[in-house]
């Protein structure tokens, strides 16, 4: 039986402006120790003139090459404190932190938008140092990320005739912390096509149906035997990639079971609809 919901991107996205924006470069989450570092404090005075929006919000810490050397989580707080790394003297051939007495400059990721954060006092490293800003910070817009278009791929409806089954276990569903009810896991082949879906809102385990070619069509509309199947979750207008713990390569009656917790990435988020008359994109529908 075809199966005619190829990697169909079905969702229309989001109102293209006629203006342009520069691109915007975030700076990452610090990871690592580096064997030393100096504390700064961010008392509740900064933490409010900060005033962001996004609760993944966060603010870096760089030295004067703009190197990330620390950062701190802000949303939802009124106090806490963030860790500035020093240079570890033992990897002679790279600098990984701050120098001795380096002046440090911070900025904030809040959702879409990078500021410029100065604050109060001023911040010079000097390792097992503590400084403590206890005023308000002086914040300025730096710039906007550009959107990026988004796809999201379709609900699997059809039968091939053919599949494996690739079992979702607890420790495989609690992780992934979905909010949508409607939230969904897309089967992608690795020529594109959507092999199976299953919902998994409110589920604590669950099995997916991988669907595979059907030999009696001329049309390639399934997985081919061995071919790698990649995962992506669908929440809402929300788009990530799943990185499954066991790689799952399709097996007609294949059984592959997943039992911890996947790697999951976001892609991107998906603005529906488009019904600005000065967009690029516009469609009145």
């Amino acid at each position: 039986m075809k199966n005619t919901l190829f990697y169909s991107l079905f969702v229309s996205l989001f109102c293209i402006s006629l203006q342009t924006s520069a691109q915007c470069d975030f700076p990452d989450v610090f990871t690592g120790n580096t064997g030393a570092n100096m504390t700064v404090m961010l008392t509740s005075n900064l933490i409010t003139s900060l005033d962001v929006t996004d609760s993944d919000a966060y603010v870096v810490a760089l030295n004067t090459d703009g190197l990330v050397i620390g950062s701190e989580p802000v949303y939802g707080i009124s106090q806490t404190t963030i860790a500035i790394w020093g240079d570890d003297s033992s990897t002679t051939d790279i600098v990984d932190g701050a120098l001795a007495n380096e002046v440090i400059s911070f900025q904030l990721v809040d959702g879409v938008n990078l500021y410029d954060v100065v604050m109060p006092s001023s911040v010079v490293y000097a390792t097992n140092g503590l400084s403590q800003q206890t005023s308000a910070a002086t914040v300025s817009f730096n710039c906007e990320q550009e959107v990026v278009a988004c796809f999201l791929p379709s609900v699997f409806v059809g039968n091939t005739g053919s599949n494996m089954t690739v079992m979702l276990t607890p420790g495989f569903i609690s992780p992934l912390s979905v909010v949508n009810e409607g939230a969904y896991i897309a089967a992608i082949s690795a020529s594109d096509i959507i092999v199976g879906s299953v919902y998994v809102y409110g589920l604590s385990q669950t099995t997916i149906a991988i669907w595979g070619d059907d030999t009696s069509t001329p049309e390639l509309d399934g997985a081919l035997a061995n071919e790698v199947i990649s995962f992506q979750l669908v929440d809402g207008v929300n788009l990530s990639e799943l990185i499954f713990p066991t790689s799952v390569n399709y097996s007609g009656n294949g059984l592959s079971v997943q039992g911890s917790a996947p790697t999951v990435t976001f892609i991107c988020e998906a603005i529906l609809g488009c019904t600005d008359s000065t967009a690029l994109n516009y469609d009145p529908i």
